[in-house]
């Protein structure tokens, strides 16, 4: 939101408070009659009374004195100090006047600073939500993305979009919020009959200029789904086989085993795993969206209202060996909204049967 113009009042006011004092001033002096002054000797002269005493004196401004009429009077400094009382309730006033301008707008400037604060806020809490989000600084100008930051589709035509550094310019790619360094992650993604789509994670360092390399060398670890076939990115790449329809795919990232593994999110039945990868960097996850399907991938984390799903994972699959970290459950319920969340501990050896709801994230 631009903020609008501030009309800066104080200057005219100045000037205007100026132009009066100017005016006083010469209405003080303005008697119609020229003004000068009568410069005197500098030591006292003795005059005696009845007797007539030279008095040497000039003008000052140095002016001629002939035809004029001067008169002796007792001083005052009436006007003069009336003036200067004057002139200083004007600068006085001037610099109230500006101060109270300044503090005004300041004060207008912090109230339009907290709406657009406030503004900001309520715009990001409208898109928030559990889960992962799409990261919009990454979005590819062939993408674009739901209001919630959930979901992406692929557009006929390019959009307009600033270019930046984090921004893919050539691959219709975007990348997940969330930054993962330690830890195990599960989340799943609903692609439906999308014809075409990338699915994984990769390295926060990923080059998104250019035509993007997608292998583990080169900080990728996907899947690939392609003319009706599952490919593993490895390289060479590894065709894979699903007994069902993909229609949700779960990935689960184990930072300290170093195991990225896909899942058939519907019947959870395991796909592939890279297993034993050394990660150099952050990771985030990863979607690229080929051919003009305008069907959108979403990010999901539940099967359900309930958050039930259909079969469990058995702990069997998953990766074994290391100690599970804190993940997070979350519990839905029919009369509560939001969602909650709560942190808990799993391991093997106490959960022969791992629900997926458990390691949502």
């Amino acid at each position: 939101m631009a903020k609008p113009p501030f009309q800066d009042t104080s200057l005219p006011c100045c000037f205007i408070i100026l132009i009066f004092l100017q005016l006083l001033l010469t209405v003080v002096h303005g008697d119609g009659k020229v003004n000068f002054d009568v410069i005197g000797p500098e030591n006292p002269i003795l005059a005696i009374v009845g007797k007539d005493t030279e008095l040497p004196c000039h003008l000052s401004p140095n002016i001629s004195a002939e035809d004029m009429e001067l008169r002796w009077f007792q001083p005052t400094t009436a006007w003069r100090t009336l003036l200067l009382v004057l002139m200083a309730l004007g600068f006085v006033t001037v610099g109230a006047i500006c101060v109270f301008q300044k503090r005004q707008r300041k004060k207008t400037r912090k109230q339009l600073d907290e709406m657009r604060e406030q503004q900001e806020m309520e715009h990001q809490s409208r898109a928030s939500g559990d889960g992962l989000q799409l990261l919009y600084d990454t979005t590819n100008p062939k993408l674009v993305l739901s209001e919630d930051l959930k979901s992406v589709s692929r557009l006929i035509f390019e959009q307009y979009l600033p270019d930046n550094p984090e921004r893919f310019d050539l691959d219709p790619c975007v990348l997940g919020q969330e930054r993962f360094t330690t830890g195990r992650y599960y989340w799943e993604v609903e692609v439906g009959n999308r014809r075409a789509w990338n699915l994984g994670v990769c390295l926060e360092s990923l080059d998104r200029k250019g035509r993007i390399p997608k292998s583990p060398k080169h900080g990728l670890w996907a899947v690939e789904f392609y003319k009706k076939k599952l490919w593993a990115l490895t390289f060479p790449r590894t065709r894979l086989h699903s007994p069902e329809p993909l229609n949700r795919v779960g990935i689960l990232l184990d930072c300290e085993a170093g195991n990225i593994s896909f899942y058939n999110g519907a019947i959870g039945s395991h796909i592939y795993t890279f297993a034993g990868v050394s990660f150099s960097d952050v990771l985030r996850p990863f979607f690229c969206l080929w051919v003009h399907d305008p069907s959108p991938v979403t990010i999901c984390s539940m099967s359900s209202e309930s958050g039930e799903v259909a079969d469990p994972l058995e702990a069997s699959e998953l990766p074994q060996g290391v100690p599970v970290t804190p993940i997070r459950e979350r519990t839905f319920s029919r009369d509560r909204n939001p969602l909650w969340t709560r942190p808990m501990f799993l391991s093997p050896q106490s959960s022969p049967t791992l629900q997926k709801k458990h390691i949502l994230v």
